[in-house]
């Protein structure tokens, strides 16, 4: 299993932050929520790709239960993400 390393509390007070709404989908299962666009920018070239190519090629996975809140990272799609039942 991919071990990923969170930042502490004190790594993270020079970070930016946006707060976004969140909207239940579906039959409220799921809860959608936006990425600031600089992110994905800001990624997508880190990988030396257009945004377009970008979303095509990557997903989001988000971490959570063992800190608190949660935390979301870029994977690519071919990538084998281990995930626990919800």
């Amino acid at each position: 299993m991919k071990t990923t390393k969170i930042p502490s509390e004190s790594k993270l007070q020079d970070t930016y932050t946006k707060t976004y709404r969140m909207q239940i989908a579906g039959l409220g299962e799921t809860i959608r929520t936006s990425v600031p666009k600089e992110v994905v920018e800001k990624e997508a070239k880190r990988h030396g790709l257009k945004v377009e190519e970008f979303v095509k090629k990557f997903r989001v996975s988000w971490l959570y239960n063992g800190f608190d809140g949660a935390w979301a990272r870029f994977v690519p799609r071919e990538e084998n993400v281990s995930q626990k039942p919800c």
